[in-house]
């Protein structure tokens, strides 16, 4: 999207919209509901196995019973009572979440043992069924309008989530323990919760805007719709309708954005926050209708488009974990809640029994190799946050044997989110990356999709380089302190400092309009959303290449630009941000090239490339012109950064938070005397051109004396720049043009460098493209010339790899060579 297009108008996507894929709408056919309880999760074949784990008495029976007998003696707190509750006791929890662990729980008991021992299945039943009573009260829905818990309008519906979910399975469950009034009581509750979110009713507290998905509170009344519209079809005069209502959703808007903007799938509210559960609600309603109609849509075999996201979205957080296991990607709303011994970010079990659970219900290929993923998280968190019962003994079959992790791929790209994760290895010591590019798609209401497209994080085993630094500084101690200063950079309004509404928190490029020392015009990313009627006129903003060539993989995000603050052009307001792509060559195991194009949008705006470190880094002296610095984390070295281009750049580091800085929005959590968690190194260019070319090293190697050293390419002829890294053993050379981030190199170049048998990788030519190499010896000096035409093939990405040896013989495709230099 050229830079004179960018508006700041904002869209939106709602359930009600439904023209927004209407080119591409599939009909909506009728699906028939099975008429026999339980239909939901719970058919023939899979009570059958279930009934066979409990009668060879497996641990997650022995669990799941264990917490049924428990419960039975106990007392169920009313709605808007004492709501924390917990075994013997049956409480709401978090708006409602402490009733539907009862009523699945329950009512899984209940349906195990209902034929083998139906004296103890009734009085399980029974119990699914007073609480049932207690959440579908009349006097709850009475209006609304009312703003407590197990209302309709508290919190904008947020608990459709718990109790809406409820009544559909429990109705379903436990149908045949249900009196006549009982199930009346539930229908017309369900009904309640489904009439009051899709009726605009702000006033009374509904806010109808969080029907926008993708987010969490729509996650929660699409989960709840389905399981509703099922659960009570036959007996619910409205089910029908809602059913079809649901599918048509589905069909002509929920499963063509989700294939679109979540394909490979990912969440974008948060692994510490709202991930984990939204994956759940917008992929186990799937397998409901699976159960009830027989109709899948995973894997159809109608000619409709196959709905991926169950799949999918259960093999992200594999891939985009870190190596240890422990911890998962943590960008975007992190929540600290004071946990000191697991901090935000910490894999949670339960999450991957249920991405276990449907890999293994889809036939998916990688089921065992999750399940082996699975014990290992286990064991690396102390089974942090586990599933609850229910989920553990219908998601784990023990017949499902594991397989080594180790066969997976080593990179993963999830186009949807323009998310790419790659890994030395599969060990729990390798050297990874995370790395995202794509339009803002998160509902902006709720801005729980943070602006960091652009950014990278690196890792090696447990000891980060690179962080996240919105999800790093929430961390214990003063978690909750970071909380408000993150929102406050994120959110607040223009106060003339650098902490309010600037976006700081990335490893990206920024731009600034300054007035002395004061900040002038807030810079840093914006929430800029596709333009669904018209793609072509949105933000270009995306992952335009990705490969895995095995010993390295190449990634390219294009029109970063598009996603800062969409100022008008003028000059008085000019755009901040003209122009910038950026480009990672991971060169496996332990070094990544990052390039950067830029151009800011006025010469005297102040430019520079930020990267956030977990410690405050150490200055080394390396050749004249580049910069170096080094990482010790934990007593671990965690790796090293060198700026290569632009030469003799100006480098400078700080705490991100200032340990007295106070946010204007702090809600009494700083004391004004707070840890730093994260530091800011800031590179600027020595000419303060408009233009600029910037080439940095990232080196993961074990200890300071194993970094390897770099020297910009010495270029006789040719539009390109490059650098040669020398790590001993292996040398690397990587070589790309100088234009523009749309640019194409096509024309020759030659350079010259030091005698070595090395690996020589030309980025940015056209797919597909032929070259050819010359190189030859004299003393010491090896020079090289690439030419267009000739036997070697640029790769779909655009890259050109071969080898040139010690005596200048190209040695293209030398698999001797490529098989040690990972070494």
């Amino acid at each position: 999207m050229s830079n004179s297009s960018r508006q700041p108008a904002r869209t939106t996507v709602r359930l009600a919209a439904a023209a927004i894929f209407a080119a591409t709408a599939a009909p909506v056919v009728a699906q028939t509901i099975h008429n026999a309880h339980p239909r939901i999760l719970l058919d023939t074949t899979t009570l059958s196995s279930l009934r066979q784990r409990a009668q060879a008495n497996t641990l997650e029976w022995q669990s799941l019973k264990s917490y049924c007998d428990e419960v039975l003696p106990g007392e169920i707190y009313p709605v808007q009572g004492d709501p924390w509750g917990s075994p013997p006791n049956i409480g709401s929890n978090y708006q409602g979440i402490g009733y539907l662990t009862a009523v699945r729980n329950l009512g899984m008991c209940y349906q195990v043992l209902k034929s083998s021992n139906p004296g103890l299945a009734n009085q399980y039943g029974d119990k699914a069924v007073k609480v049932l009573r207690v959440i579908s009260d009349p006097a709850l829905f009475s209006t609304f309008g009312g703003a407590g818990d197990g209302q309709p309008c508290h919190d904008s519906g947020y608990g459709i989530r718990n109790y809406g979910v409820a009544f559909g399975i429990g109705y379903d469950w436990v149908y045949d323990r249900l009196s006549g009034a009982d199930k009346t009581r539930i229908i017309d509750a369900a009904n309640s919760w489904i009439s009051a979110l899709e009726t605009p009713n702000d006033a009374g507290g509904c806010d109808y805007a969080k029907r926008v998905f993708p987010s969490n509170y729509h996650a929660g009344y699409f989960h709840a719709k389905a399981v509703i519209a099922m659960g009570t079809y036959g007996d619910n005069d409205a089910a029908p309708t809602e059913w079809q209502s649901w599918l048509g959703d589905f069909r002509n808007e929920v499963r063509p954005y989700f294939n679109q903007y979540f394909a490979g799938g990912g969440w974008l509210e948060g692994f510490a926050n709202y991930a984990p559960s939204s994956i759940l609600h917008m992929s186990l309603p799937i397998r409901a209708v699976k159960t009830a109609t027989g109709t899948d849509f995973v894997n159809p075999t109608d000619g409709s488009p196959a709905y991926r996201f169950p799949v999918e979205g259960a093999l992200y957080p594999m891939h985009f974990s870190w190596p240890t296991r422990a911890y998962l990607d943590d960008r975007d709303t992190n929540r600290s809640n004071g946990n000191v011994d697991n901090p935000p970010g910490t894999n949670q079990t339960g999450m991957f029994v249920h991405l276990l659970g449907a890999l293994d219900y889809y036939h998916a290929p990688q089921a065992p190799m999750m399940r082996q993923y699975l014990t290992e998280v286990d064991a690396a968190t102390d089974g942090y946050s586990p599933a609850d019962e229910w989920e553990r003994f219908l998601f784990l079959d023990p017949n499902l044997a594991p397989k080594p992790v180790a066969s997976l791929p080593r990179s993963y790209y999830a186009s949807g989110i323009g998310a790419v994760a790659a890994r030395s290895d599969w060990s729990t010591q390798a050297s990874w990356m995370s790395f995202r590019a794509a339009p803002y798609i998160e509902d902006q209401d709720q801005a729980e999709e943070y602006m960091d497209q652009g950014s990278l994080s690196l890792v090696r085993g447990g000891t980060p380089l690179l962080v996240n630094a919105s999800g790093w500084v929430v961390h214990e101690p003063g978690g909750t302190c970071a909380e408000e200063r993150v929102y406050t950079e994120l959110n607040g309004g223009l106060d003339g400092s650098e902490f309010s509404g600037n976006g700081r928190l990335f490893n990206v490029f920024y731009v600034r309009r300054m007035n002395g020392n004061t900040v002038a015009q807030q810079y840093g990313q914006w929430r800029n959303p596709p333009n669904l009627d018209n793609p072509a006129a949105g933000p270009q903003t995306r992952i335009s290449a990705f490969e895995d060539a095995g010993n390295w993989v190449y990634t390219k995000a294009s029109h970063l630009e598009d996603m800062y603050r969409p100022y008008a052009v003028n000059a008085s307001n000019p755009l901040l941000v003209a122009s910038w792509s950026r480009e990672i060559l991971y060169l496996r195991p332990n070094r990544f090239v990052v390039l950067d194009r830029t151009r800011k949008g006025q010469t005297g705006f102040d430019q520079f490339l930020a990267f956030a470190f977990p410690a405050n880094p150490a200055n080394v002296n390396v050749t004249s012109g580049q910069k170096r610095l080094t990482v010790n984390f934990n007593g671990q070295f965690a790796g090293a950064m060198t700026t290569v281009y632009p030469q003799n750049a100006s480098v400078s580091t700080g705490p991100l938070f200032p340990p007295s800085y106070t946010p204007a929005t702090d809600w009494g959590a700083c004391t004004g005397n707070e840890p730093v968690k994260v530091w800011q190194t800031r590179v600027r260019p020595a000419d303060q051109a408009q233009d600029q070319f910037w080439l940095t090293v990232f080196d993961q190697a074990g200890s300071a004396s194993q970094v390897a050293t770099t020297s910009p390419l010495a270029v006789t002829t040719g539009p390109v720049k490059g650098v040669v890294i020398n790590g001993g053993s292996n040398t690397q050379v990587v070589i790309a043009g100088q234009g523009n981030q749309d640019a194409v190199l096509g024309s020759a170049f030659a350079y010259s460098m030091a005698a070595a048998y090395a690996r020589h990788i030309l980025l940015g030519v056209a797919p597909g493209s032929r070259w050819s190499v010359a190189a030859n010896r004299s003393g010491n000096t090896l020079s090289v010339s690439v030419t267009p035409g000739g036997n070697l093939v640029a790769s779909s990405a655009g890259v050109v790899d071969f080898v040139v040896d010690s005596d200048g013989v190209v040695r293209s495709g030398d698999t001797v060579f490529v098989s040690g230099f990972d070494d």
